[in-house]
């Protein structure tokens, strides 16, 4: 959401039912650090009770698009011999679609309930886990990995904890996309991440 594509998922959905205010009210505190990520993702699926799962189909007909060079990036990296991982705090029912229009060889995220074609107000399995430990869990070195938008703050544990110094000790975060948490806790990553263009990421990183 708002790197690998230009849309927030579960705004739009939001906007379907009705709720897309009272979903960025929710999505704002956890950004200013009121609630960790697990609460507020939970809190906003719960407001989607009852939406009929075609909303799902028609959001990603209608309102989803990859970014200007999301697409080329993948294609560039994946050439270059790089495993890619489009890890998201959003959904499977929106990642696995785009993952396999942009050519990404894994999927982590979560995965909206839905019975009788409509949603729950419930998610299925475990939260996905953090670009950090995914990348661990896959055997690559943190020197050599590189976490392109909201996920490189994760490795952290959230924004109440993101250390800029940390982060670039760990391993290669760059953000597409600033929020006001990176800002306040990151403001030269954020400086950064309002100028990134993912069609140059390639030769950013050494490998184009």
């Amino acid at each position: 959401d708002s790197t690998m594509i230009g849309q927030e998922c579960i705004d739009e959905l939001a906007d379907f039912a009705g709720l897309k205010h009272d979903i960025a009210a929710i999505t704002e505190r956890a950004m200013q650090g009121e609630l960790d990520f697990e609460s507020a993702l939970r809190e906003r699926v719960l407001l989607l009770r009852d939406l009929s799962a075609g909303a799902i189909v028609e959001c990603l007909d209608t309102r989803i698009a990859p970014m200007p060079g999301a697409k080329v990036l993948v294609e560039t990296l994946k050439a270059h011999g790089c495993r890619t991982v489009l890890v998201t705090g959003g959904f499977h029912q929106f990642a696995d679609p785009v993952a396999e229009q942009l050519g990404f060889e894994r999927v982590v995220a979560n995965r909206l309930e839905v019975v009788d074609q409509r949603l729950t107000g419930g998610l299925l399995g475990g939260m996905g886990r953090a670009v950090g430990r995914q990348a661990a869990s896959s055997g690559m070195a943190f020197a050599t990995t590189w976490a392109i938008g909201q996920v490189a703050k994760q490795y952290y544990g959230g924004g109440r904890t993101l250390d800029a110094d940390k982060l670039k000790a760990a391993f290669q975060p760059l953000l597409s996309q600033g929020k006001s948490m990176i800002a306040t806790y990151a403001p030269q990553i954020e400086e950064r991440a309002r100028t990134i263009d993912l069609k140059k990421l390639p030769s950013l990183i050494g490998r184009a």
